[in-house]
């Protein structure tokens, strides 16, 4: 009787050794996965970050690309002598009423909008 009580006793040692070391095992095992993920996760991170960095000094350049053309002296310079004050002959002027009925006329067949407007397409067109 001693002899099966000591093999039930021990088998439930062993079983319980096993599970134990199983445990651990699982454990270790999961701990070495997210440290694997923890470090997927920290190179996707300094990739966006590396990527963010280069978008925005891309901007800052851009930016100051077009501050630099949009300047007056720049805009000048581009427009050289092509750009001086009309003639007398050429220039109109409209008495504040007949500026208002003209805004008030509906345009004619040829300027007016079409009903579905495209991306690329302009206001008013010509058909």
């Amino acid at each position: 009787m001693k002899f099966f009580q000591s093999i039930k006793s021990s088998s439930k040692f062993l079983l319980t050794g096993i599970a134990l070391l199983t445990t651990i095992a699982a454990g270790s095992l999961g701990i070495v996965w997210l440290r694997v993920e923890i470090s997927r996760t920290a190179e996707d991170s300094r990739k966006l970050e590396k990527e963010v960095a280069e978008n925005a000094r891309e901007l800052r350049g851009l930016n100051a690309k077009r501050a630099k053309e949009l300047n007056p002296s720049s805009l000048k310079a581009l427009v050289g002598n092509r750009l001086s004050k009309p003639k007398p002959s050429r220039v109109f002027f409209v008495k504040d009423a007949e500026f208002q009925r003209r805004q008030s006329l509906t345009l004619p067949h040829h300027f007016r909008q079409r009903r579905k407007a495209t991306a690329n397409s302009q206001p008013l067109v010509l058909r």
